[in-house]
């Protein structure tokens, strides 16, 4: 999984539920995914029976515990197509553990690291009810990503090129071993700048979302200078505002209140 897009989880959620029950997946509806680039502090995701659609929330989290998260509420799909329900019960938790060890041997995401706080909640729940998670240490993924920043006008040559698009990072990416790699940086590198090509290990990836820090244009206009030094631009409908890494929206606040007595609001996209 090299994206956190709508269309990039579903997949996903698709194989481990196919995985997971593959002796009843007629039964399992369709369903549908909304990554929402919103930080919310009483839950990272949650499921609409109605809708049939999955929600996640709180991109700044490591990319292991977003993918933890979609498996949670997708444990409360399978539930209720199999089952007609669903509730924090002995069978939901039975379900979301076949889930989640299903995604750990698809190598999808690693139980030994998710461990945010919610998180220990959700899994200390599962274990009290179901027993304790069954997997293996994760082998370290081989390999390395290439993500490419500001390559709009180079769209149609990276695609044919084999490159997703990830709208929370807004970066193309793509996963190649070490016998294409320096032909493939070489190749970017004549048509970008170095800045805008980024080589991590694939084993180290995260999928670092973007988050555009807003502050508006009300009584800001004695700041304009500190600003600009700070990296805001101006934005004729939204005022000022600041791209970053979904990671650092705390320190973004804890800047902006100490500095300027501000508290920003965040958005996946002006």
């Amino acid at each position: 999984m090299l994206t956190l897009n709508s269309t990039a989880i579903h997949q996903l959620l698709h194989s481990i539920a196919a995985m997971a029950f593959e002796a009843n997946s007629g039964m399992l509806r369709s369903f549908t995914v909304e990554i929402v680039p919103k930080e919310m502090r009483s839950r990272h995701g949650d499921y609409h029976m109605v809708t049939r659609k999955i929600r996640v929330f709180n991109l700044s989290r490591p990319t292991a515990h977003i993918v933890k998260t979609a498996v949670h509420e997708l444990a409360h799909h399978v539930d209720c197509c199999l089952y007609g329900k669903t509730g924090h019960d002995k069978q939901f938790y039975t379900t979301y553990k076949l889930l989640l060890e299903a995604g750990h041997r698809m190598g999808v995401i690693d139980l030994a690291v998710v461990t945010d706080a919610i998180g220990l909640r959700d899994i200390a729940q599962l274990e009290k009810s179901v027993g304790r998670l069954e997997f293996t240490p994760a082998v370290p993924k081989e390999g390395w990503v290439i993500k490419v920043d500001n390559a709009f006008r180079f769209k149609d040559c990276l695609k044919e090129r084999g490159y997703s698009y990830s709208s929370t990072e807004r970066a193309w990416v793509i996963e190649c071993d070490d016998s294409i790699l320096a032909d493939e940086t070489g190749w970017l590198h004549e048509l970008l700048e170095s800045k805008n090509v980024r080589v991590l290990p694939a084993a180290a990836n995260e999928i670092d979302s973007i988050y555009f820090c807003v502050l508006g244009k009300v009584g800001l206009f004695q700041h304009k200078d500190a600003l600009k030094a700070d990296g805001f631009s101006f934005h004729a409908q939204h005022g000022w505002y600041k791209r970053i890494l979904a990671r650092d929206q705390a320190s973004m606040i804890a800047l902006l209140g100490g500095k300027y007595g501000l508290t920003p609001k965040f958005r996946g996209a002006l």
